[in-house]
């Protein structure tokens, strides 16, 4: 004789299968939900890492107007070191003259200055690059000289000048020029030399190739190894 379930076991049964329906897919979204916190949390791989990190140096493209110039190992120097830029058309324009704002900016780049806000005469001036604040302020668009860009380069390699005048370049007045003594130790240290007749010309605008070729002479010279 088969027995038949009572109303009670019958209700029994029906409870244990509603909680087997609920339950599942309560376990299988809890699981999938382990398995996408464990995947966030992987440790990156080497390519994530390379994609993450690219070259913070890479080669710039080549300068449009600067080859055979007798700069153009000095110029692509300081270019590829991003000390200095060259024009939105890709030219460098090397005979091109150099505004103050401009050079403060090359001079605090080579030498790895940090000016604040771009506040470039304020921190030239409180380091003592440059004297007459107002005026490098309010003629930013002014070009710089000769003369002023030796005294600034100088100055940002912590170059001990001292107050020697002679030997020094023949168009130097070593009373009435200011600069006498910078144009004397630049010469001395074959950091400046002359044009084809020997003079200095220190009130002449200097070139961005010459400031390039200025720059780069001065950072290669430590204060150790300057004489005299």
């Amino acid at each position: 004789m088969t027995l038949s379930p009572t109303p009670m076991h019958r209700y029994f049964f029906t409870i244990l299968l509603l909680a087997i329906s609920f339950s599942l897919p309560l376990a299988l979204s809890t699981q999938e939900a382990k398995q996408q916190v464990e995947l966030a949390t992987l440790p990156p791989t080497d390519t994530d890492i390379a994609d993450e990190e690219p070259d913070e140096n890479p080669a710039r493209p080549p300068l449009t107007d600067i080859q055979g110039h007798w700069a153009e190992t000095q110029i692509n120097n300081l270019y590829q070191t991003q000390v200095i830029n060259g024009y939105g058309d890709g030219t460098f324009g090397p005979n091109d003259p150099v505004t103050r704002t401009q050079f403060l900016i090359i001079a605090l780049r080579a030498f790895h200055y940090e000016a604040p806000d771009e506040n470039y005469a304020d921190f030239a001036h409180s380091i003592g690059l440059i004297n007459n604040l107002d005026y490098w302020k309010n003629h930013g668009d002014a070009h710089v000289t000769r003369a002023e860009a030796l005294k600034i380069l100088l100055n940002a390699g912590s170059l001990t000048v001292g107050d020697e005048l002679s030997p020094n370049f023949p168009d130097v007045d070593i009373v009435n020029d200011w600069f006498a003594v910078y144009s004397a130790f630049g010469k001395a240290q074959g950091i400046v030399t002359g044009d084809v007749e020997g003079n200095f010309n220190g009130n002449q605008n200097v070139s961005r190739a010459e400031t390039c070729a200025l720059t780069l002479r001065i950072m290669e010279r430590l204060p150790s190894e300057i004489e005299g």
